[in-house]
């Protein structure tokens, strides 16, 4: 009875033996051109006919001992049977270290270890781009959030702009000398009156924009900048103030003069009524430490689009790979 057992646990062992994976199978040899082929010949007749696409796939992968850029792409070309074969003749050939290497990945390998280091590869690749997207999407959206309150802080700095009024609140003419044999008769001024609102919370430093001088009829007859607004209480030098500071919820009144201003002798001053003016391109400078050009503001916002865009391009990608 003693004796049957033996038997017994010898035949379990042997049978457990043959079930081991790639126990029994094929090896790669590459000891020579004749062993490589023989021994290719026979892993790659035990692939049924069907995994065999795939078993190329995993093979070129252990050989690389790495997942190829192409892999994934249009360029990818799973090699036949014949190029496994050649590979060793070229290979010999050129006698190229790295080609070497790659044989090297392969011998001794048994068709179960050559998918299994071919699945083990594409895990690791798998692993790592999703890893590196990953790391993409938290760097675009940490850039995206940082943009976001730029154009945000953009956006409300342009409500406060629009918080501030400039108005013209009429004309005042003052004929000066009376030239009797000059052409151009009497010479004057003719003063616009302008008031600005702060409604803003930070000071107006500059306004820019035109004053635009009528005669009584639709067609502007002369225009001044707003670059040289001067305080109401100023004389009617023909200056720059570069910095008004008009503090917040302050009303403000200044004045542009259009000096010089002369009509032939024939044809004298008309009555005041007459005379107006009007501003138009109106554009508030406040005085903030933030700079806040056309071109950054405008930048800014391409730049959020574009990170938008990104975002959506890693997202898709990254959800392909699950």
């Amino acid at each position: 009875m003693k004796k049957i057992h033996i038997t017994f646990t010898v035949f379990t062992v042997l049978l457990a033996f043959l079930f081991i994976p790639g126990c029994g199978e094929p090896k790669i040899d590459i000891s020579s051109e004749q062993a490589f082929t023989a021994s290719m010949e026979k892993v790659y007749n035990s692939v049924p006919d069907s995994e065999r696409e795939a078993f190329r796939d995993y093979l070129n992968l252990t050989m690389e001992g790495k997942v190829p850029v192409s892999f994934f792409g249009g360029e990818r070309k799973i090699p036949s049977y014949d190029d496994l074969i050649q590979t060793y003749a070229l290979v010999k050939s050129f006698g190229n270290r790295d080609d070497m290497k790659l044989l090297g990945n392969i011998n001794g390998l048994t068709r179960t270890d050559i998918i299994n280091k071919g699945k083990l590869l594409l895990k690791l690749d798998l692993e790592e781009r999703q890893a590196n997207h990953q790391e993409r999407l938290a760097n675009l959206n940490k850039e995206l959030a940082e943009i976001q309150k730029k154009v945000e802080a953009d956006q409300k700095f342009e409500q406060e702009h629009q918080k501030v009024e400039v108005s013209c609140s009429g004309v005042e003419i003052r004929e000066g000398l009376n030239f009797e044999n000059k052409p151009w008769g009497t010479i004057g001024s003719i003063t616009a009156f302008i008031t600005v609102k702060n409604n803003s919370s930070e000071p107006v430093k500059h306004i820019s924009g035109n004053v635009d001088f009528f005669d009584g009829s639709s067609n502007r007859f002369d225009r001044v900048w707003l670059t040289y607004l001067l305080p109401i209480d100023q004389g009617d030098e023909l200056l720059r103030v570069d910095n008004l500071q008009i503090a917040p919820g302050a009303e403000w009144k200044g004045k542009v003069v259009l000096k010089m201003l002369g009509v032939n002798k024939n044809h004298p001053y008309p009555p005041k009524k007459q005379y107006s003016a009007s501003l138009s391109d109106i554009k508030i400078i406040l005085d903030s430490a933030v700079s806040r050009s056309n071109f950054d503001v405008e930048s800014r916002v391409r730049r959020l689009q574009n990170l938008q865009d990104s975002i959506k391009e890693t997202e898709a990608e990254l959800a392909a790979m699950r």
